[in-house]
């Protein structure tokens, strides 16, 4: 995962550089991630826990996976089965996971640019509980969610860390 903050910390570093977006359009744009990441969690919830996808092939980077799989463990059962739609699915959700990561840059360079906290407890507060509606809208334990975009946010918190 060290190599991912680092690679995405250069990223950031190029983000910063450019003009940094409002902060309430960003956190309606990672609202709407969320909310597509659980739903596509909650296509693959049918399938075992065997992640196949070719990330390489996707644009994805490797270490996204270390963000996934502990999801992915907590919502699908054991086996060693495995499809084109699981891998699809798999893929669709590194997408969105990668794509939230770097989003979540621009609300740290708005904090870094307006001197706020990384962390807002109202706002992790209310992100969770749209996981959990979510949850129980897509047909996913909400305990599953909320967990889910613990696992999110607390890495995310990381990688913001990294700016300040």
């Amino acid at each position: 995962m060290r190599s991912f903050y680092l690679a995405t910390h250069k990223e950031a570093e190029a983000r910063l550089s450019r003009k940094v977006p409002d902060l309430s359009e960003t956190r309606h744009e990672l609202d709407v991630l969320g909310t597509k990441i659980i739903k596509a969690l909650a296509k693959r919830k049918q399938y075992p826990y065997n992640p196949k996808a070719k990330m390489e092939f996707a644009g994805i980077r490797p270490e996204i996976v270390e963000l996934y799989l502990p999801m992915l463990k907590l919502l699908c059962k054991a086996g060693s089965e495995t499809s084109e739609e699981s891998a699809r699915i798999d893929l669709e959700i590194l997408a969105l996971l990668q794509k939230r990561i770097l989003k979540a840059y621009d609300a740290a360079a708005y904090k870094k640019l307006h001197k706020m906290k990384i962390s807002d407890g109202a706002r992790e507060k209310l992100v969770l509980e749209n996981a959990v509606n979510d949850a129980k809208e897509f047909g996913i334990n909400p305990e599953i969610g909320r967990a889910i975009m613990k696992i999110i946010i607390e890495n995310t918190k990381k990688l913001e860390e990294r700016i300040f």
